[in-house]
């Protein structure tokens, strides 16, 4: 198809890539096949489906040469023009981000969710603290309705054990 289109562009001396031409002529195609009858446009669908799913899955493949010559293309020129190269690129980054909140805002309105706040629960800090610096693990908290009290023998425990560790470190 796109030899006969290139052949035809070629002899009438159209100045248009014939690829293009090529896909709004299968696009316009299949749209005729399923005016005319819906199963004969899905049919033709499904005919190219296959061809259609290999092309895309080596699309990168077809880029290559491109990206192969691309240190041979010439130089961007002096620094008037790269500035001018980021001020494109910088304003079309801000453009797009504009217009994309702009879009979900808008498309907010329409559901008719226009609050501010969203349906997900909000996630907060843990109320416990972070272990101390000493590297001691800290007790277990007692769960709510259990109320327990450390006997004497634990405390005592405790504290001997503290002192010695002030002994042994001193």
């Amino acid at each position: 198809m796109d030899v006969a289109v290139r052949r035809l562009f070629h002899a009438r001396s159209i100045a248009f890539p014939s690829p293009l031409a090529g896909c709004g002529l299968l696009f316009a195609a299949l749209l005729a096949l399923h005016a005319a009858r819906a199963g004969w446009g899905d049919a033709a669908h499904g005919a190219l489906a296959p061809g259609a799913a290999v092309l895309a899955k080596w699309l990168p493949v077809f880029f290559v040469p491109s990206l192969v010559t691309l240190p041979l293309a010439q130089s961007m020129g002096d620094g008037a023009e790269l500035a001018k190269v980021a001020a494109v690129l910088g304003g079309g980054f801000l453009f797009t981000l504009f217009t994309t909140a702009g879009s979900v805002l808008a498309v907010r309105k329409l559901m008719g969710s226009s609050s501010s706040s969203s349906s997900t629960p909000r996630i907060t800090a843990p109320r416990t603290p972070p272990p101390a610096a000493t590297g001691r693990a800290m007790p277990a908290r007692p769960r709510p309705g259990v109320t327990t009290r450390p006997t004497p023998a634990a405390s005592s425990t405790r504290r001997s054990s503290r002192r010695g560790m002030t002994r042994m470190c001193t």
